[in-house]
């Protein structure tokens, strides 16, 4: 027995079947005619016609204890002192135009960690890097904190001597590391009292630095963090914004590494990252890379990460330290734009953006990140750019 009707003896089966058939074809051509119109209403994720990315060079994601949850998160405030310095503003305009023909697909991003991802702070209150944010605590010992001092006196001079030959800056940093590793482990520090005083400190992340990583977090764009900080107070903090681990396959965190026993009791600071090593970290013979990069640091030698990536296209942004102003014409050889204040990531987030294209409605800024792209004239120049 035939169970479908035969269409030429049930006329009224075959009109249903148009009727049908062409809604389906109206509302396919009204939705691809009205599609930018649509994508503000459409909930982050559909709107964007590719898929996610897939995992990358998961064989080179490490994993790292945290401390425990950060309850004491900080987030900086805009800064209105925040002031933008475009480099040079053709080649800049070069390098965003072939980035944004490439695409996403074609891009990837590489950051330093102290004070670029967090904030510089105040004269007041100033915030220090991770390390020294340790050394400087009543938690640790007068002892531990005067071995790190006389470590740091004895050798951050060799760290900032640009004239050092790189060879011989390499066995300095790797005396100081191996200082400061020794030293670690004596004093027995337990994950709690490394919450503590991550949690008594000043630490903050940079306005709009959380909405960024969710954003990138949506597209899973590959994000290499290098950072000569601990990697289980840079968990900890990355955590209480989301799990990179668990929810973000090709977000890469290095950092000296830090073990625990079954106590909780720091037992062993793989010191392997400092100004001199950062470059070997991330490299094409080890990892499979992407033609474009965009580059964030707050320290001159930060550009010296890019050197084995092998991009065609580097866009370059450094977070200006006050006592660095007067070397602004020297920096500005290297950085495509330095950022004054204590800047935000509203331009970071707005660059990537735009190589992205409009399609991508997951990396949109935040309707308070983006009245204040829109209207503050600190961003015109980069506006310019991106006509």
């Amino acid at each position: 027995m035939n169970i479908i009707p035969d269409l030429e003896v049930t006329p009224f089966y075959t009109k249903k079947r148009i009727l049908i058939h062409g809604g389906i074809a109206l509302a396919v051509l009204a939705i691809i005619k009205f599609k930018k119109y649509l994508k503000k209403y459409i909930p982050v994720g559909i709107a964007s016609e590719n898929q996610p990315f897939n995992s990358v060079n998961q064989h080179k994601k490490l994993t790292h204890e945290s401390c425990g949850t950060w309850k004491d998160i900080r987030h900086n405030s805009f800064d209105s002192n925040e002031q933008i310095i475009i480099s040079n503003p053709d080649k800049l305009r070069q390098k965003l135009q072939k980035m944004k023909k490439a695409g996403l697909k074609e891009l990837q991003i590489c950051s330093d960690f102290d004070q670029t991802i967090t904030a510089f702070g105040t004269k007041e209150k100033p915030q220090m890097a991770t390390l020294g944010m340790i050394r400087q605590s009543q938690h640790v010992s007068t002892q531990f904190r005067d071995n790190l001092k006389q470590l740091f006196t004895k050798y951050h001079p060799y760290e900032s001597d640009s004239q050092l030959d790189k060879k011989q800056k390499a066995a300095y940093m790797q005396e100081w590391n191996d200082g400061v590793s020794e030293n670690f482990c004596k004093e027995q520090l337990t994950k709690d009292k490394l919450l503590s005083i991550l949690e008594e400190s000043t630490l903050a992340f940079r306005y709009n630095f959380k909405e960024f990583l969710i954003s990138l977090s949506n597209v899973n764009l590959p994000f290499y963090i290098i950072s000569g900080g601990i990697s289980a107070i840079l968990q900890t903090m990355l955590n209480s914004i989301l799990d990179t681990q668990k929810d973000y396959s090709n977000f890469f965190l290095f950092s000296n590494q830090a073990r625990f026993d079954e106590q909780n009791i720091l037992t062993e600071l793989k010191m392997v990252i400092n100004t001199i090593l950062k470059d070997e970290q991330v490299n094409q013979k080890e990892f499979k890379l992407r033609k474009n990069t965009l580059l964030f640091g707050d320290y001159h030698h930060d550009i010296y990460m890019s050197n084995q990536l092998g991009s065609e296209n580097t866009v370059s942004i450094l977070f200006l330290r006050d006592n660095l102003v007067n070397d602004i014409p020297n920096l500005q050889k290297d950085w495509d734009i330095i950022v004054r204040g204590d800047g935000s990531y509203i331009l970071h987030q707005a660059i990537t953006q735009y190589i992205a294209g409009s399609e991508w409605c997951d990396l949109k800024l935040s309707e308070q990140a983006e009245q204040e792209f829109n209207s503050n004239p600190i961003y015109d120049e980069i506006k310019k750019l991106f006509d």
